[in-house]
């Protein structure tokens, strides 16, 4: 089922993916996707697209969102970004009891969660 996009010209197919990378300083980080039927499989995530409301960006953090018809960098770009906080092993409610932010000055070569 198919909704209204937030951003024109957005392709609104909510893809699921996990949050990998996060710089909090500079607002921006990438998304790995989890179905395999939605090439490619890395998306650039700025800040700004993600809805109001959401939680914090998190590293391991599950995220829906749609791609932007516009290529503007080496990735796509995720936009209407849904945030699904990471659940606390010791609160049977799934409630996070805290989020993990990535505050690294990092070479290119030498990110959380792998080399971009």
């Amino acid at each position: 089922m198919e909704t209204q996009p937030k951003y024109r010209g957005a392709v609104d197919r909510k893809i699921a993916g996990a949050l990998n990378v996060w710089f909090v300083k500079k607002g921006y980080g990438f998304i790995l996707k989890q179905n395999e039927d939605a090439p490619p499989s890395k998306y650039y995530l700025h800040v700004s697209k993600i809805l109001a409301g959401q939680p914090k960006p998190e590293v391991g953090a599950e995220v829906r969102f749609d791609v932007n018809p516009v290529r503007e960098g080496m990735y796509p770009s995720a936009i209407n970004v849904e945030i699904i906080p990471v659940a606390s092993k010791d609160d049977p409610n799934g409630e996070p009891d805290s989020f993990l932010i990535i505050e690294h000055k990092a070479k290119s070569s030498e990110v959380e969660g792998g080399a971009l």
